[in-house]
């Protein structure tokens, strides 16, 4: 029995070193295909990280054209206004002249403005009757038209 044992033994001993070189294997071959992956995942990472260096260029070659063409831009503006000094010193005096002029002209007019007030008072008063008078008619076509209605449906 020994024997029959000790082949018994030996024959699960051979079955478990196949087994288990059969898992070396197959993790040898994972463990490969993972690698292979890893590569190529560092290389689109790096082609990425190309790419983003590429755009990075171009957005500070971008800020350089805008702050050229702000300062531009602000130069034209200064020289605008060198130009017409005056018309900007003379712009406030100015309205205030106008505004002391329009003032000073209701004030000496007081009967004018009192009858302009008045006919707009009552131009007022005459479009908001006539707006109601409207309304009343809008309302009683209405009643009119559901009662013409419940006539023919009766």
């Amino acid at each position: 029995m020994t024997e029959k044992k000790s082949q018994k033994v030996s024959s699960r001993s051979a079955a478990f070193v196949s087994k288990k070189n059969a898992l070396v294997a197959g993790a040898r071959k994972e463990a490969e295909a993972m690698a292979k992956e890893g590569k190529a995942y560092l290389e689109q990472c790096k082609a990425r990280v190309v790419d983003m260096k590429a755009q990075e260029t171009q957005a500070d070659a971008m800020l350089k054209d805008a702050m050229r063409l702000w300062s531009i831009h602000e130069d034209t503006f200064q020289s605008l206004l060198s130009v017409y000094p005056e018309l900007i010193e003379d712009l406030s005096p100015r309205r205030a002249q106008d505004i002391n002029a329009a003032s000073e002209m209701l004030e000496t007019h007081p009967l004018a403005r009192d009858a302009s007030r008045r006919r707009v008072m009552k131009n007022a008063r005459k479009n908001m009757e006539a707006g109601m008078e409207n309304q009343k008619l809008a309302t009683d076509a209405s009643t009119l038209i559901k009662h013409y209605k419940a006539l023919l449906l009766s």
